[in-house]
């Protein structure tokens, strides 16, 4: 008979049942290899009955529920693997789960055209994740993948191969499958896929996947925490802290630090937020591993339907030993260096720009951007000067700074990843609707127009106005520390600058950075 089955694999390091299942729960040992764990939850009636329909026993009655969770736990060949049923998931510590299994076998049982829906983690940047689901098989050039800084995180396809699975086939730290198996001949069908696992099939398709390596070194590991521990508690602001899935918002109450019941309450997480929540207490590694996050239901305000440790909220890059790492949903990774050399060797080839920038003194970034305006005359100061398009998309800013030779200068103070990500895609959505968009150009030019006369500027205003067939200049200029003409960047902001670098050139862009040194 098919099942459908949830199957995690266990971290060789994880040996004893209460490494990898949370609580004690009733064991009922099938034999000296399958161990099932039960957890029967407690009938209850949810808040809202009373608060709505009130104090009526009937409604109280009829509306309890009851929740049912089991773990089957199987050992094949020195290797744990965990079956989980119903809400089982929550019994299962996640730490002890291998974060690539579902993954690999998915991706090593489907071919290059076999896809139905991929789930995203843009690495660096502004963390963005996302799902896209196609209604029927494609590749993966059809989904918006940037392989160069995307982590898939999880993937779905129709599985070409009967014996791991017959039809859909899901995976990311869990694989999830539909297989003519059951209890009593579980053991083959995992030492199945405990080879296919190892045999490293996925590499022929989607050998790219490595780009961003799942690392499995635990003296490393150890060692980039220390690091985590000594950035959050020294330098947080380099540190993202968001929800580390896709929620449905509309459920959400809010996030709480204490407890499911707690009135303290958060609408989203933040990296204040976290450090608030240990009370000037040293936040240490272990802490973030055993602190939870409680994410509250607006349906049921006592119930809290998903948790993480703290842990796994945090987005971090870390360079060590000549190499660079990420953490992403409580997960390092490792980037490949021969893509690393390439990201680079284009960086440093990158053309700087010889207009003279002032040295920034301090001042606020418009505040900069007016003086620079001022002191380049005949340059237009369009800072905050917003432009609609009639795409519908929300209010464009052209530039920060327009001169007379049809370059539009985007200036931007720091150099984290998340802010140069928005620098860098500004430029672009700018420069596209600048090259596609008829309406948008005549707005455009209204406003330099308008500018051009308000801060009374000589010169001929038709040298500024936009045309579609321009050949554009899209000058980026960082404002930061150091003394080098190339602003020294973290590597997943020379990532974003390398794929907006490369989109405008195909559009006929010339591209030039600059380094502002803030004095």
């Amino acid at each position: 008979m098919k099942n459908k089955l949830s199957i995690y694999l266990v971290k060789e390091e994880f040996t004893k049942e209460n490494e990898y299942i949370k609580g004690n729960y009733p064991c009922d040992r099938l034999s000296d290899t399958k161990h099932l764990y039960s957890k029967m939850g407690q009938l209850r009636c949810p808040s809202w009955v009373g608060a709505f329909f009130g104090n009526d026993e009937s409604y109280q009655e009829m509306f309890k529920t009851q929740t049912t969770s089991a773990v089957l736990s199987v050992k094949v060949t020195n290797r744990i693997f965990l079956l989980a049923f119903g809400f089982g998931r929550a019994m299962i510590n996640p730490d002890a789960i291998v974060d690539d299994f579902g993954l690999k076998v998915t991706l090593g049982a489907i071919g290059p055209d076999d896809i139905r829906k991929v789930s995203l983690k843009a690495i660096g940047g502004n963390q963005k994740m996302s799902q896209e689901q196609m209604p029927s098989k494609s590749s993966i050039g059809d989904f918006s993948v940037d392989i160069n800084r995307d982590l898939v995180d999880m993937i779905s396809g129709v599985s070409i191969k009967p014996q791991i699975s017959d039809g859909m086939i899901s995976g990311r730290a869990m694989l999830s499958v539909t297989i003519d198996t059951d209890l009593e001949n579980i053991e083959g069908y995992l030492s199945t896929l405990l080879s296919d696992y190892h045999s490293e099939g996925y590499k022929s398709n989607f050998g790219w996947i490595d780009n961003i390596k799942y690392i499995k070194d635990n003296t490393l590991i150890e060692k980039l925490d220390n690091l985590l521990e000594t950035r959050i508690n020294e330098d947080p602001s380099s540190i993202i802290a968001a929800v580390p899935e896709i929620i449905e918002w509309d459920k959400a109450k809010g996030f709480s630090f204490k407890s499911t019941r707690s009135k303290d309450i958060v609408d989203d997480i933040s990296i204040d937020s976290i450090i608030s929540s240990f009370n000037g207490d040293e936040i240490t590694v272990q802490k973030l591993k055993s602190k939870m996050v409680y994410l509250q239901s607006s349906v049921d305000d006592q119930f809290s339907y998903r948790s993480w440790i703290i842990y796994k909220c945090l987005f971090a890059e870390i360079d060590y030993n000549h190499s660079h790492y990420c953490l992403n949903n409580g997960v390092w990774y490792k980037v490949n260096s021969d893509f690393v050399n390439e990201i680079e060797n284009d960086y440093q080839n990158t053309c700087v720009c010889d207009i003279e920038f002032p040295d920034n003194h301090n001042e606020k970034e418009k505040i900069y951007n007016i003086n620079f305006a001022n002191s380049c005359d005949p340059y237009i100061n369009m800072d905050c000067n917003l432009v609609i398009p009639r795409t519908g998309r929300s209010k464009v800013e052209l530039c920060d700074t327009l001169t007379d030779k049809k370059e539009l200068i985007h200036t931007k103070q720091g150099a984290s990843s998340s802010l140069l990500s928005h620098l860098f895609n500004q430029g672009l959505i700018s420069a596209e609707l600048i090259k596609s968009d008829l309406q948008f150009c005549e707005k455009a030019n209204e406003e330099i127009k308008k500018q051009f006369k308000e801060q009374q500027l000589t010169g001929n205003i038709s040298d500024y106005l936009l045309h579609s067939d321009d050949k554009l200049t899209i000058i980026y200029a960082i404002i930061k520390s150091g003394n080098d003409d190339l602003p020294s960047l973290p590597l997943f902001g020379k990532i974003a600058f390398y794929n907006v670098k490369k989109q405008l050139g195909l559009m006929g862009c010339k591209v030039l950075i600059k380094h502002i040194k803030l004095a």
